[in-house]
């Protein structure tokens, strides 16, 4: 699985992106009875549209092609906004999962670390997708490879050992 960076697009733009897709993700995967969560990513998504609007005004429209997910706001927000009551509505924790892992799969590709951790967690324990070790394991190593001290020590742990002498 490549990371789909879009070179056109600012890094530091892109960095602060994917990591608010990282906290989207943990706030799906941690929503309660209350809209506390809610809240949460709905002000994610603000913070971004934000981001969105500022880099426009400071760049004219060379970023737009960035942005797809977050050209209509006030359209992104009522979405949102409805498929989390329908989430709580339904009580369903495999549509959570799947809700996360979708910010988890765009927080990773833009090369966030955190949201490659939680990706290879999503893949390692079939949350949101079909269980596979291997991506996992692909998550955690690129992760590993930007610095990531948990998913160094977590792939040195599940590492196979040389045969063992008898």
């Amino acid at each position: 699985m490549e990371m789909n960076v879009d070179p056109k697009t600012s890094p530091e733009i892109s960095k602060k992106k994917a990591e608010a897709y990282n906290k989207i993700g943990i706030a799906i995967l941690n929503l309660e009875s209350d809209n506390s969560k809610e809240v949460l990513i709905v002000e994610e998504i603000r913070r971004l549209r934000h981001l969105k609007l500022h880099t426009d005004a400071q760049a004219g429209l060379a970023y737009d092609h960035g942005w797809p997910v977050l050209e209509d706001a006030e359209s992104e927000l009522r979405d949102i906004r409805a498929r989390i009551e329908e989430l709580k509505e339904q009580s369903i924790k495999v549509e959570m999962f799947r809700e996360a892992f979708k910010y988890f799969k765009l927080s990773a590709e833009l090369g966030d670390v955190e949201g490659m951790w939680n990706l290879g967690w999503r893949y390692l324990l079939g949350e949101g997708v079909e269980p596979c070790p291997l991506a996992a394991n692909r998550w955690w190593s690129k992760a590993k490879d930007l610095g990531h001290q948990k998913a160094r020590e977590c792939l040195a742990s599940t590492a196979p050992t040389s045969a063992a002498s008898s």
